[in-house]
């Protein structure tokens, strides 16, 4: 009702000044003031005419026919770029491109999640450990590991790039932690006080953060902070890369990467849903 009495309005206002345009005037100016009727026409005929595509757009918009609606602004905004409506359907692009966006988006992860259904038993390089307790219990201390030892390079004083061999220890998203296994031997780098360590992560999307870690036993611990962290990267998959270094002692580090760390959700999933 509003859009009709603002047309109506507008309507009237040209009638009435095309009239005090035509009278009052003398003969010597009425070819300037038809003149300026004629541009008053004008421009009333291009109102109407980009009032009409604009009716078309209401319908389509409503009709949720997008490719439509925008191909008709796209004529509205170059044809009729005066037209009063025009901020208005400026934000109704931008409506629809949300709309669109939030379309592809849900597509993609249905695709995902299709694709991912039907590669459940998938778990990549990934395996659940199954360690049975005194009760007999195997699903109590279940954890998620990599089936294969990562291999990587350690530094010091001693020795540069020496062999290194990373095992991950997964009990939960918000509890990791990771066993180093120096010149690819069989026991894990030990601690016999508390050692803290400064660890990069980058991520297959360029991306890197600084996290800490501290070896109480036999094991790097990540608090639940970095633990977070770590998991959303390994849900991402593909190359993640790691280097650490000692705390008080910079010339300790060590590097890894791994290669392919897809199907980390299904095998996390497995671990979650026994």
């Amino acid at each position: 009702m509003n859009k009709i009495m603002t047309t109506k309005t507008f309507l009237f206002g040209f009638v009435v000044l095309i009239i005090f345009s035509t009278y009052g005037y003398s003969q010597a100016d009425s070819v300037t003031y038809k003149a300026k009727n004629e541009e008053v026409k004008l421009a009333l005929d291009r109102y109407l005419a980009a009032d009409i595509i604009g009716a078309e757009v209401d319908q389509t918009f409503v009709e949720e026919d997008y490719p439509l609606v925008k191909q008709k602004l796209k004529l509205l905004f170059a044809k009729y770029p005066e037209f009063a409506r025009n901020g208005e359907y400026r934000t109704m692009l931008e409506t629809i491109e949300k709309i669109e966006l939030d379309e592809i988006n849900r597509k993609e992860a249905e695709k995902k999640e299709k694709y991912r259904l039907a590669n459940i038993n998938n778990l990549g390089m990934w395996s659940i450990n199954h360690p049975v307790n005194q009760s007999g219990d195997s699903n109590k201390n279940r954890y998620i590991t990599n089936t294969n030892l990562i291999r990587g390079t350690f530094s010091n004083s001693e020795t540069q790039d020496s062999k290194l061999s990373v095992k991950f220890i997964i009990s939960d998203s918000s509890k990791i932690s990771i066993q180093l296994f120096e010149n690819t031997g069989n026991l894990p780098l030990k601690a016999w006080s508390d050692h803290s360590y400064i660890v990069f992560v980058h991520d297959k999307e360029g991306k890197s953060y600084k996290i800490t870690a501290v070896n109480k036993s036999d094991r790097l611990e990540f608090d639940e902070k970095a633990s977070v962290q770590i998991h959303n990267t390994l849900l991402n998959g593909s190359i993640v890369k790691i280097s650490i270094h000692e705390y008080y002692n910079s010339g300790n580090n060590y590097k890894f990467s791994i290669k392919d760390a897809n199907w980390y959700e299904n095998a996390y999933r497995m671990l979650k849903n026994p």
